[in-house]
């Protein structure tokens, strides 16, 4: 009888130690955006991805100018129900990019009209970036492994757990960009649909 109680005790802990990463992960864009005018990283900061870019001490670039963005300890990174191994590819934790860097386009945060509701980095399948639409392939996939809580960071800094009707599907079967999802579903933003046409989704709450 105490062998289910514990099992539940433990992953509630680690659905706990998963909202205290991303609250530390905010505290990273935060300092980010104070050194770069209030602009969200590029997924491919400095050339290692965006967590090894606010994580590591120190690199040079082409030029041989050494950069330091070392915000937090890379451990803040990785989601302690995520099966796989701590690297740059994979953490458990996925960056919204299709919203924060559409190509050369760069999100900043002055410019989001909703950040209490502007996704930024969520639980996700098994690897470092999240699609803002499901596929049937599990990479890039918002994932929720907390039961049926995915835990998510917005753009205010606070991270809390939104509760999916369905865990194999979080976003949903609408595709609408202009209507809000049913209760339980993130919503679908589309493959191919940049980030500013989303308005009513929690994808994307920047105005041009």
């Amino acid at each position: 009888m105490l062998l289910p109680a514990l099992s539940k005790a433990r992953e509630k802990a680690k659905a706990a130690q998963c909202l205290s990463n991303l609250k530390q992960q905010g505290m990273c864009f935060a300092f980010y955006q104070d050194d770069f005018y209030g602009y969200f990283p590029s997924y491919g900061l400095l050339g290692f991805g965006w967590v090894w870019g606010m994580t590591i001490s120190s690199i040079s670039d082409n030029n041989q100018r050494n950069k330091s963005l070392q915000y937090m300890d890379v451990k803040v990174f990785h989601c302690p129900t995520y099966q796989g191994a701590l690297s740059a590819g994979g953490q458990g934790y996925g960056y919204n990019y299709m919203n924060m860097n559409w190509g050369t386009w760069l999100a900043n945060i002055q410019r989001c009209v909703e950040p209490s509701k502007q996704y930024v980095t969520m639980d996700c399948s098994n690897y470092h970036l999240v699609f803002a639409y499901y596929s049937t392939s599990t990479i890039y996939q918002a994932w929720a492994r907390h039961g049926k809580a995915l835990n998510i960071l917005y753009a205010d800094g606070h991270a809390s757990p939104f509760q999916v009707s369905n865990p194999v599907n979080a976003y949903g079967s609408s595709w609408s960009t202009t209507v809000p999802p049913p209760a339980g579903c993130l919503g679908n933003m589309g493959p191919t649909v940049p980030a500013v046409y989303a308005a009513e989704l929690g994808w994307s709450k920047f105005k041009y």
